[in-house]
Parts: C-alpha cells; sequence; structure tokens
C-alpha cells in the first residue's frame, strides 16, 4: 500500500523555510548596503559642500589679504620715495622709520649713484637690486615668510622694496585652506580620509590607465577593503576638474553583515537540527506504520490461508487417512503370515510401512500446522523446559553423548504454553543434532532484556545459504533429504501466537537460532 511520505514532506516544508530564510538576509544585507551607501553618499555630499564652500573662501581670503598687503606695501613705499626725493634717508632713519610703520624691512636703490639704503642689513636673503631689475609687485617669500612689495624703478632712479611679516598671514590662510578642512573632515567620527584629486588622477586610480573623456565622478560609490580595513569611498566633484575623494568607516557596515549572516547561521542550524530529528520521527513513525501495516497484511494473509489450508487439511485427513489405515492393516497382517511370504515379498512390506508412516507423519504435520493455535498462558520458567525438551530430543536422535554448553542468566519467566514451548524447543534441538550427525556441540544461552526473555541456540554444523536462511521458516522447505519441511514454521507459528519473534542468523561460522518472548515477571 502506497502512503504520502510525509518526511518527504517535512523536508520540502523545511527547505522552503531555509529559502526564506536566506531570501531574507539576502534582503536585509541588501537594504543595510544601500542604506549605509545613501548615508555614506551624504556624507560626501556635505563634506564636498563644506569643501567646496572653504576652498572658495580660501580663495577669497588669499586675493583680499594679499591685495591689503599690496596696497599698504605699495603705499609705504610711495610715501618712502616721496621722503627719499625730499631729502635722502641715512640708514638710522629708514630703520626707525620701518619699525614705526611695522615694516619688516625697507631697502631703497638708488640707481643713479648705485647706493643701497637697508634698514637691516639682510633682512631680506634676495638681492635688492636684482629684484629691482626683474621683479615688480608682491612677492611671497615662503621660506622667510615674507610679504615683499617690489616698486620698479622710476625717473628719480629708484627702486623701493618693502617687507612685511606674513607669518599671521600665512597661517590664517593655513587654516582656512582646503587641505586644512579636508584635515578636519577627516577627523570626524566615521570618516577613515578625505582627499583631493584630479579627474584624471582620480580615474587613473579607479582604472589604472586614466580617465576617459566621459568619465563621470558624480555619484560614484565603491566598497574598498585597506589595510585600515572596510571602507565606503564616494567620488564627489567640487569644481570642474577636482574631485572629493571621502574614505567612511565599513566596519559597522561589516558588523551588521556578520550579525545578519551569524543569525541565518545559527537558525540555519537549529533549522536543520529541528529540522532533521523532526525528518527521521516522521520517517521512523512512517516505517514503522507501514511495517505494521504490511505485517498486518501478511498476518491477514497467512489467516486466510491457514483457514483454507485447516479446510483442505481436515479434507485430505478424512481422504488420505482412511485408505492409508486400511493400506496400513493389509501390510501389517500379511507381514504377520510369514509363512507364505518370500524373503524380498516381506522386505517389500517392510518398505511399504515405513512410507505409510512417513505419510501418516507428513498428514499429521500437515494437520499440526494449519490447526489454529490455542495457546494457554500461565506464568511459566523456561529454563526447566528447555531442560526437558534437551532430554527428549537426546533420546529421540540417540545424542546422549553430544556436547551441550547451556547458559543461564535468567530463569526465563514468561507468559506461555508449556506444552507448545517444550514443542519449539525439542524441534530446534532435533534440528541441532540431524545437523550434526559425526558429533559435535550445541551452545544454548538464556538471558533477560528488558521486558523480554533472549534464547540462543547455537550450534556448528552444517550452514545453510543466504537465500535457505530466508526461506527457514516457509512451509515445505527443508535442507535435509528428508523432511516435511514443516518443523521450523510449526515452530514460527508459536512463538509468534505467544507475541515472540524467532529468526535464524549465521556469525562466525556458527548458526543461531534467536527466539524472544515477552517476560512475564510482574504481570
Amino acid at each position: 500500500m502506497e502512503l504520502p511520505s510525509l518526511w518527504k514532506a517535512n523536508v520540502c516544508a523545511f527547505s522552503v523555510i531555509f529559502l526564506v530564510a536566506v531570501s531574507v538576509a539576502l534582503w536585509q544585507t541588501h537594504y543595510v548596503n544601500k542604506i549605509f551607501l545613501q548615508e555614506a553618499q551624504d556624507h560626501a555630499r556635505l563634506a564636498a559642500q563644506i569643501a567646496k564652500i572653504n576652498a572658495e573662501d580660501a580663495v577669497m581670503a588669499k586675493r583680499t589679504s594679499q591685495q591689503i598687503v599690496a596696497t599698504f606695501l605699495k603705499s609705504q613705499a610711495r610715501f618712502i620715495r616721496y621722503l627719499q626725493n625730499v631729502e635722502p634717508f641715512t640708514p638710522e632713519e629708514i630703520w626707525a622709520f620701518a619699525k614705526e610703520s611695522g615694516l619688516s624691512g625697507v631697502s631703497i636703490v638708488d640707481g643713479n649713484n648705485g647706493t643701497i639704503t637697508e634698514s637691516r642689513k639682510g633682512w631680506i636673503s634676495k638681492p635688492v637690486k636684482g629684484l629691482c631689475d626683474k621683479k615688480r609687485g608682491l612677492i611671497l617669500l615662503s621660506n622667510e615668510k615674507l610679504f615683499v612689495f617690489v616698486s620698479p624703478w622710476q625717473k628719480d632712479g629708484l627702486c623701493i622694496v618693502t617687507g612685511i611679516d606674513a607669518s599671521n598671514i600665512l597661517e590664517i590662510q593655513r587654516k582656512i585652506s582646503l587641505e586644512n578642512t579636508l584635515r578636519q573632515i577627516a577627523r570626524l567620527s566615521g570618516v577613515k580620509y578625505a582627499r583631493v584629486f584630479s579627474k584624471e588622477e582620480a580615474c587613473r586610480q579607479k582604472n589604472g590607465w586614466g580617465c576617459p573623456e566621459n568619465c563621470d565622478h558624480k555619484k560614484s560609490t565603491r566598497l574598498l577593503n585597506t589595510m585600515q580595513g572596510p571602507v565606503v569611498q564616494v567620488e564627489f566633484p567640487i569644481s570642474k576638474d577636482k574631485i572629493l575623494v571621502l574614505g567612511m568607516d565599513a566596519r559597522e557596515l561589516e558588523e551588521k553583515q556578520k550579525n545578519i549572516w551569524a543569525l541565518l547561521i545559527i537558525f540555519s542550524v537549529l533549522l536543520f537540527v529541528s529540522g532533521g530529528a523532526v525528518t527521521w520521527l516522521l520517517y521512523k513513525h512512517q516505517k514503522n506504520y507501514v511495517q505494521r501495516l504490511n505485517e498486518y497484511e501478511k498476518r491477514l494473509l497467512m489467516e486466510k490461508h491457514e483457514a483454507s489450508l485447516g479446510r483442505s487439511a481436515a479434507t485430505i485427513a478424512h481422504e488420505i487417512r482412511n485408505p492409508l489405515n486400511a493400506v496400513s492393516m493389509g501390510v501389517q497382517r500379511l507381514l504377520l503370515d510369514r509363512n507364505g511370504l518370500s524373503e524380498s515379498n516381506r522386505e517389500m512390506l517392510v518398505l511399504m510401512k515405513r512410507e505409510l508412516e512417513r505419510t501418516e507423519a507428513i498428514v499429521s504435520g500437515l494437520l499440526e500446522y494449519a490447526r489454529p493455535s490455542r495457546v494457554e498462558k500461565r506464568e511459566i520458567s523456561l529454563k526447566p523446559i528447555i531442560r526437558e525438551a534437551l532430554v527428549s530430543a537426546q533420546e529421540r536422535k540417540n545424542a546422549k553423548d553430544m556436547a551441550v554448553n547451556m547458559k543461564t542468566k535468567d530463569e526465563g519467566r514468561v507468559l506461555g504454553d508449556a506444552k507448545l514451548l517444550r514443542q519449539v524447543f525439542e524441534n530446534l534441538f532435533v534440528n541441532c543434532f540431524e545437523a550434526q550427525p559425526s558429533g559435535g556441540e550445541v551452545a544454548i544461552e538464556l538471558e533477560r532484556q528488558g521486558d523480554k526473555v533472549k534464547i540462543l541456540v547455537s550450534n556448528r554444523g552444517k550452514l545453510p545459504s543466504e537465500d535457505e536462511l530466508k526461506k527457514l521458516f516457509e512451509p515445505y522447505f527443508t535442507t535435509k533429504t528428508k523432511g516435511t519441511g514443516l518443523g521450523l514454521a510449526i515452530c514460527q507459528k508459536i512463538v509468534r501466537a505467544h507475541g515472540g519473534n524467532i529468526r535464524a542468523q549465521v556469525q562466525d561460522y556458527t548458526f543461531i537460532m534467536e527466539i524472544t518472548l515477552p517476560s512475564g515477571e510482574g504481570k
């Protein structure tokens, strides 16, 4: 009978749950990535706006500060030129003027007489005359932190060079510079680095060979693994040719992803364990159910077969036994009249009598197998029953010299019919003796296992093959040259009528017959 496979349906159900869990984990990972990348882009956009505004302010501040300085130094140079034309400065006067005006130094180059008047010797490292010949306007000397204004040669033959300390102005420019802004952005929580590249350099870092004309950096976002850990790198333009590259710390994203997949792994393990356990239980339950159903069908079929066989056996007994009795009586009467028989005829009659007896035994065995087993159960001990059956079998087969090794770890209390069980053991012992016609050993073990009593009967005689083992308990099957083949079938019928089981096996070149019966103790 074909039944729906519940355990297969259970496997399918747990597989669907697992696939749903994986889908949810993938969706959560995608959602977390999307949210994190969106936040990174928002941070990059904000940082880009800050950097852009700051860069514009820095350029404007630099231009303004330089214009102010240039205006101041130019006015001072014009005033010095005027005073020099009125009355030439002495070195002491020009030094006092520079100090009073807050200048770092003043140099007056008179081209007419080739003199140079300075407020302080060496206040500027550059050759003053060379500056007058080559430069004009405001000059920044970064190494000396000086702003120098060169008022070039005029009709009066004078070149005026004025200078002022640029430290404070340069510090202000440094603080509002783009580089300092990027450093401050890089110090923000969650930001790994903030850098500015040209479009070409940004593309070269991305693709390794330069930047195509249509390279788009507007929303370029990538997840990178760096020496500092995972980073979400976002590129954002801050000018026509400048790209802000912002690296956001992605450890939180990585941690969330790990947590999601760790939960999935834990859930999957629990799912597989519980699913496997439930599937195994359903499989065992269904297997046991199918086995019980098959056994029930077999028992039902066997009962029908035995009922039919019982009716046939009764008819056979009635139809065959009467002629057999008549023939048997005739043979016995002829044997009594020995005077009229020759020796060959007498031997033939003896052979006929023996075959009639064998036929009678076959008919009796058939009737015994077909007859319903009526078990009169009561609490009995198997140990004395086994001993009695052993003695009876030894007498039947004249095997009193056969070695018997009996080990009993329990009395073997069961609920059963002593007569029928004795018949079972006697039949088994007879088979053991017949399997060892030249002598041997029979081992008997009796022990209790939980609510069962197990009996093992083993010998090292003729061993059946695997195919013969499967057929041993079938009616009319025998491995002997003589026999009805009903002995073990009757034994199995009696054991099953007691609620037990009997099976045959071969282990280590030993034939073992194992019988288990329900224990009768405490019932």
